[in-house]
């Protein structure tokens, strides 16, 4: 039987490769917005369907997709916000 491995231990080491520690970056990063989004929208006590409605977009809050400036803003409106890119 194979031995476990805390997923801290695991993230750490795939943390010393440059390109799996660029790659957990940016998975973090969509999964931070897609947080921040969902967040957001239970703010305005909205939906997901809701949002979907008011701004055309679908599925987002899943932290897969990469969405463009423009979709983001399509959100932000139909939330009553803006975006900020820092």
């Amino acid at each position: 039987m194979p031995t476990a491995i805390p997923y801290d231990t695991l993230i750490e080491q795939d943390r010393h490769n440059p390109d799996d520690a660029a790659y957990m970056d940016e998975q973090g990063a969509l999964m931070d917005a897609a947080v921040d989004l969902m967040l957001a929208r239970e703010a305005a006590h909205l939906s997901q369907e809701q949002l979907a409605e008011k701004s055309g977009v679908s599925r987002i809050e899943t932290g897969r997709i990469s969405p463009s400036v423009k979709t983001l803003n399509r959100l932000a409106v139909a939330l009553g916000r803006r975006i900020a890119l820092v």
